[in-house]
């Protein structure tokens, strides 16, 4: 009853759950690059601008406009939640006529011949801020840019309530509550969606594009692979438990409880506020594997004593009896490996450390208390004389060859063991770390064949934003700030580190020198800054009164602030690092010591995810290994055979990373997790074999002997467990992420070499750790 009541309680989380694919949240709060890119989103709005990416064979001819201007309108007033749409219908056009200074639309008004058009596609050309904004080299894309909401706008949302929200007066609580929500994003994007299946034709491709995109397509795939994955999880484990225990309820009962406590811990991060991420999407999968085996190991010791003649009743406390101790022990050991993700600084990390651990600890609550129950009352529990676990034929006699050799040649053993250790250097040296979004997609998807397609069209769709700060009012009057301003810009332009490299610019100078052209008869050559203080300040106080609000996206209301925008394109963050520190190191030099200058944007937020990477990594795996090791300790009652016993947890990972290595498979958000996840559910073998050797070196006296009959009991259950954690991870080879595919791979290579290490190794290290004992 209280594991039904628990269930129900838990499972009314769910209507709270929510989703998080965009990697804004990457960084835990508090980082200082996530303060940064906070207080320059309240400034200057959202920076992860949509992108309606327009492919036509001339996109100035009269035709392709005209269709360009019907799909910007059909934007502006049929898609929810958007800010501003901009293209070439309603990009700015700066001109003078005599002194005076005329900002208007550069098709309007609308050409109508040739000879107009021509005109206009002139006007186009010459001017800078156009190109890779809203056409491209080549004049065959052109892009409308559309800029959403920065706020909500539900009708339940009032600012002044924010205090009642969050008790907390902080402000990054009060900001994040006025967010655009998720559901308006995806509002957004489905309106957009419409249009362009509307508007779409082969001589008028149209690709949506933009971080906001991107996300809500992962979170889509994601959904439908994990309903994949699961089906296919509950389909293949049952045919393998009733493969094994030739029983109804060896399937139906694990599978009945596994599937409780994989909808428990939703409903948990639903009440704790942890949302579904590209991470926590592999949890269904997992915790499904998990309760399993739990399960397992209760499972056929019932079945067994069963065969053997007990009653149900009998049979059921007699196995967790057996049981009980080293179930709470694995369950333990593997809910302390996830734990250690607690310490990693990329936020879906973190969350799976959270909500991992709570599903493995359900997934026990319910195989101690819930499994029992329903043993005992279900009808298809039944005796059967004779029966016991199904193992494929002539599975056994290997386990006891292979342990055999090594109770025999325990040094030989171990040192063939070291020889392949030393072998997979190579592959360990060649491991390397990634954090490229698009890599999780594969090359034909059509996400990223559009991501791409745009991104090289435009020279880049990746958003880098700098801050100079001039510490005085109207300090964006002076000359000789903003030619520091443009040296800055060019330097940007110019700096190519490693595969980074910018594609345009964009900053208050670029709309001085737009001006003063203007009130010099729009003579190209007087595209410069002027070198008037005043001259300055009047050319930008007549921009302001001729009604556009244009600059409020370059600078703030005192002129003490720039902002400098660039394009770059797409490339894996870990490029990102140094071209970041070189701009570090460079800018300060550049602008001198009495203005301050601050790097921002969607390149500097991925850079930094990426650089926490490698710390996150080391510090989940070290507290890992803390936590376990002491709990292995423990639990063997010797700190030397407790040491000793995590050699065999620590080779699966050891070899894995090799594996990564040679098969150029990087470390990133989700392989990172595959170090902790196979300490923890290798422990659970280990003290498995390790509680059975002790059981039968007390009975019987003899290590070898001990070992043997280890592995002719516990090394069944083993074998079972090890088959299920393969099938259960080589299901997320059925995805769409190569990230979850690849761990995928991976844990289920390592469930393999954690098996063989407990019936090869530790054999092989009990008789070490027993020299002077001798079998009769």
């Amino acid at each position: 009853m209280l594991s039904i009541s628990s269930a129900i309680a838990l499972s009314s989380g769910l209507g709270n759950l929510t989703a998080d694919f965009d990697d804004d949240g990457f960084l835990r709060a508090g980082d200082d690059t996530l303060a940064v890119y906070d207080a320059f989103r309240a400034r200057y709005g959202r920076d992860d601008r949509i992108l309606v990416g327009i492919e036509a064979p001339d996109i100035f001819d009269l035709q392709a406009l005209v269709r360009l201007r019907d799909l910007h309108e059909a934007i502006e007033q049929d898609v929810p939640h958007v800010a501003e749409v901009m293209s070439l219908v309603n990009a700015r056009d700066t001109r003078g006529d005599g002194d005076e200074l005329i900002v208007d639309e550069l098709l309007d008004p609308w050409p109508n011949d040739a000879l107009e058009l021509a005109i206009v596609e002139r006007r186009a050309m010459l001017n800078p801020l156009y190109l890779n904004t809203y056409f491209s080299h080549d004049g065959r894309f052109a892009a409308i840019v559309v800029e959403l909401d920065t706020y909500t706008s539900l009708d339940n949302f009032d600012s002044d309530d924010v205090e009642h929200w969050f008790p907390d007066d902080s402000a990054a609580n009060k900001t994040e509550a006025e967010y655009l929500s998720a559901t308006e994003t995806r509002q957004t994007i489905r309106g957009l969606r419409k249009l362009i299946k509307k508007h779409q034709s082969p001589e008028f491709r149209l690709d949506l594009v933009g971080g906001a995109v991107l996300s809500q397509y992962m979170q889509e795939i994601s959904t439908e692979d994990v309903r994949l994955r699961t089906m296919l999880s509950v389909l293949l484990i049952a045919v393998v438990l009733l493969a094994l225990f030739r029983r109804i309820s060896g399937a139906l009962l694990p599978l009945l409880v596994v599937s409780l406590s994989t909808i428990s811990t939703f409903g948990a991060m639903g009440w704790i506020g942890v949302p579904f991420t590209i991470v926590t999407q592999i949890l269904p999968s997992f915790l499904i594997v998990v309760g399993i085996c739990d399960a397992v190991h209760v499972l056929a010791l019932v079945y067994q004593r069963l065969s053997a003649g007990d009653s149900r009743d009998t049979a059921v406390s007699s196995a967790l009896g057996r049981a009980g101790l080293p179930i709470v022990l694995t369950s333990l050991t593997t809910a302390a490996g996830l734990f250690s993700f607690v310490a990693a600084d990329i936020t879906p990390v973190a969350e799976f450390g959270v909500a991992a651990p709570v599903g493995v600890l359900l997934a026990l609550f319910y195989s101690v208390t819930l499994l029992p129950a329903l043993l005992v009352i279900s009808p298809w529990t039944r005796a059967s004389h004779g029966q016991r676990v199904s193992t494929p034929n002539g599975v056994s006699g290997i386990l006891l060859h292979a342990g055999n050799i090594a109770t025999t040649h325990p040094r030989g053993t171990i040192a063939v063991v070291a020889l392949l250790v030393v072998a997979a250097v190579p592959g360990v040296s060649a491991l390397r770390l990634s954090n490229d979004n698009l890599a999780w997609l594969f090359e034909d998807d059509p996400m990223r064949m559009s991501i791409e397609r745009i991104d090289r069209a435009f020279e880049g769709t990746e958003r880098l934003e700098i801050l100079v700060n001039t510490r005085r009012e109207n300090g964006l009057h002076e000359p000789d700030h903003l030619r520091r301003i443009d040296s800055v810009v060019e330097h940007v332009m110019g700096t190519t580190v490693e595969r980074v490299e910018i594609g345009s610019g964009l900053s208050i100078v670029d709309i001085v020198e737009e001006i003063n052209q203007a009130l010099h008869e729009n003579q190209i050559e007087s595209r410069t800054l002027p070198n008037d203080r005043r001259l300055i300040a009047q050319e930008l106080l007549l921009f302001e009164n001729s009604g556009t609000d244009d600059l409020e996206d370059v600078t703030d209301s005192r002129f003490q602030e720039a902002r400098l925008t660039f394009q770059a394109r797409i490339v894996d963050s870990m490029y990102y690092v140094p071209f970041i520190h070189s701009l570090e190191s460079a800018l300060p030099k550049i602008l001198g010591p009495d203005i301050a200058v601050e790097i921002t944007g969607k390149m500097a937020l991925r850079s930094r995810a990426f650089a926490v990477l490698l710390g996150s990594l080391l510090r989940s795996y070290g507290l890992a290994l803390l936590i376990i090791s002491p709990l292995m300790i423990l639990m063997v009652g010797s700190v030397r055979r407790g040491v000793i016993s995590m050699i065999p947890n620590l080779l699966p990972v050891y070899f894995v990373l090799a594996l990564m290595g040679w098969l150029d498979i990087p470390l990133n958000i989700s392989t990172m997790l595959v170090g902790s996840i196979v300490i923890g559910l290798a422990v659970d073998d280990t003290i498995h074999f390790v509680h059975g050797f002790d059981r039968h070196l007390a009975e019987c006296g003899h290590p070898a002997t001990a070992v043997r009959r280890t592995l002719e009991t516990t090394g069944r259950a083993m074998l079972v467990t090890t088959i299920v954690l393969c099938v259960g991870f080589f299901v997320l080879l059925f995805g769409s992420f190569k990230g979850t595919i690849h761990l995928g791979i991976l844990a289920g290579s390592a469930s393999l070499v954690a098996f063989l290490a407990d019936v090869i190794v530790a054999p092989a290290l009990m008789m070490l750790a027993h020299p002077t004992r001798q079998e009769a």
